[in-house]
């Protein structure tokens, strides 16, 4: 009986491996093929996926030379930050270098790639790909800076506010996820919209998408030289008709209430006090520069005001129609958890023509009413801590700068349009 048996059995077994063998060997093999194609056609996907990242973060940091042309790091840093938040995947890891001379900026960009089957694609270690972007021409330069690296909100439309700025950047220097924002019924027009940390609101009209996260930039005037400040030429001085004013220091502020002032060319220090123009006041001048130093010292601009000013063509002032530096003034204070910052406001009606760069470093900028802001100036710069717009101002940025004989400083101004191409 176990003779009978042992024979059957092994006959079954030995006829199934001649058969299961050569069978399991051609689908292992087959699966291979299969397996390596399909590997090999993902390698390539995504190879190609990475030189798009490649690509697009050249082309974003290379525009960074509008900006700051002389910051290597920071151009760098930008096509890092761009990396991460596009491919939102910790093991991409990006190598770049700016050539401050040529305008260019090399990006590489590596990753490991991702197989499901064993074979030689499985062996691959890692993929790269990389792109060379160059800013040809020149571009326009930022023209609006909120500077706080730390507020919740550094630039802030509220109502139906409005701020144009078509021929030029604006930058928020907070990285809270609110650095920019804009209410539902405000707009912003710009060239470009960067921020150190998030955008709040309906999508901006741009030419091009706001761009987030991007590396925090330098105060441009941080080493601006203040004018000295000297003996008292004024104390507490209002003006309440027609009256000629002089360069020189305006002790306890000065007041147009009602009057007319004509500014002649020069540099007025207002210390100790405001610069207020109200109750359907004038303040008009050519070629001035207003500095202000003291705690109390603030603009305020009344609803039913005049204010048509440009700035110096020359001296230590050139370039800049108001001026507040914080080595002269404590403009920051703290009342218990709250810390109170100087504010200045704009409400005026008419405050059209304001040639020249406004720079408030440590201040707050309010624009405050339903006129239009400096929309009749062949140019106008602000640079301040923060900006908040009320109500329905239309806050204009013009970049005319050819038509001004009032010099742009540093940092900050005139150049053309351009654009950036990839050399690879």
């Amino acid at each position: 009986m176990i003779t009978l048996l042992k024979g059957p059995i092994s006959f079954v077994f030995d006829t199934g491996a001649n058969v299961v063998v050569p069978a399991a060997l051609a689908l292992c093999a087959l699966t291979a093929i299969v397996g390596g194609v399909i590997d090999m056609s993902a390698i390539e996907g995504q190879k190609k996926s990475l030189q798009v990242l490649a690509d697009n973060a050249a082309l974003s940091a290379a525009r960074e030379f509008a900006i700051s042309a002389n910051n290597g790091q920071r151009i760098e840093e930008s096509a890092k930050a761009f990396v991460m938040a596009t491919a939102k995947n910790p093991n991409i890891s990006a190598i770049a270098q700016a050539h401050l001379d040529t305008l260019t900026v090399d990006v590489t960009v590596r990753a490991p790639p991702k197989t499901f089957f064993p074979g030689p694609a499985a062996q691959v270690k890692s993929l790269s790909a990389s792109a060379t972007a160059r800013l040809v021409g020149e571009a326009s330069n930022i023209c609006m800076i909120g500077l706080s690296p730390s507020a919740v909100r550094t630039v802030v439309l509220n109502q139906k506010a409005r701020l144009t700025a078509e021929h030029c950047a604006i930058y928020s220097n907070s990285t809270n996820i609110a650095s920019m924002q804009v209410s539902r019924l405000a707009q912003v027009v710009a060239d470009e919209i960067y921020t150190a940390g998030g955008f709040i609101g309906l999508p901006p009209k741009t030419m091009k998408p706001p761009v987030t996260d991007a590396p925090q930039i330098d105060d441009p005037l941080a080493g601006r030289t203040a004018p000295r400040v000297g003996m008292c030429d004024e104390f507490d001085l209002r003006v309440t008709k027609n009256q000629v004013l002089y360069p020189g220091t305006y002790c306890g502020g000065l007041d147009i209430d009602g009057g007319t002032a004509e500014l002649r060319p020069g540099i007025y220090i207002i210390k100790d006090g405001p610069l207020k123009v109200d109750r359907g006041g004038s303040l008009v001048g050519e070629y001035v520069g207003f500095y202000l130093t003291g705690d109390t010292s603030k603009l305020y601009f009344n609803t039913l005001s005049t204010v048509d000013l440009t700035a110096p063509k020359t001296g230590i002032m050139a370039g800049l129609l108001f001026f507040s530096n914080s080595k002269n003034a404590t403009t920051t204070r703290t009342l218990g958890a709250k810390v109170l910052v100087r504010g200045h406001v704009i409400r005026s009606d008419d405050a059209r023509r304001l040639v020249g760069t406004v720079y408030l470093p440590d201040d707050k900028l309010v624009i405050d009413g339903n006129s239009p802001v400096a929309d009749k100036s062949e140019y106008t710069v602000i640079i301040a801590k923060a900006f908040q717009l009320n109500n329905g101002p239309n806050l204009v940025l013009q970049t005319d700068y050819d038509a001004s004989d009032i010099p742009v400083p540093d940092g900050v101004g005139p150049m053309k349009e351009s654009s950036v191409r990839l050399l690879h």
